[in-house]
């Protein structure tokens, strides 16, 4: 399977500060807990605000 990246961009309008949303992106260890189509997730890398993530 090629190794394929994807940049995700999306904006909303939440109801939360920008610092509590941000934590909950910043956290993605956790999306397989709150999203329905992610059912695991690995970190692959982390260098300060960068992450790379796999996820099924």
């Amino acid at each position: 399977m090629p190794n394929t990246t994807y940049e995700i961009v999306m904006s909303r309008r939440l109801k939360q500060s920008s610092v509590k949303a941000f934590k909950v992106v910043e956290d993605l260890e956790r999306f397989p807990e709150f999203m329905p189509n992610v059912n695991s997730l690995t970190l692959l890398e982390e260098d300060g605000n960068r992450k790379v993530a796999a996820w099924d």
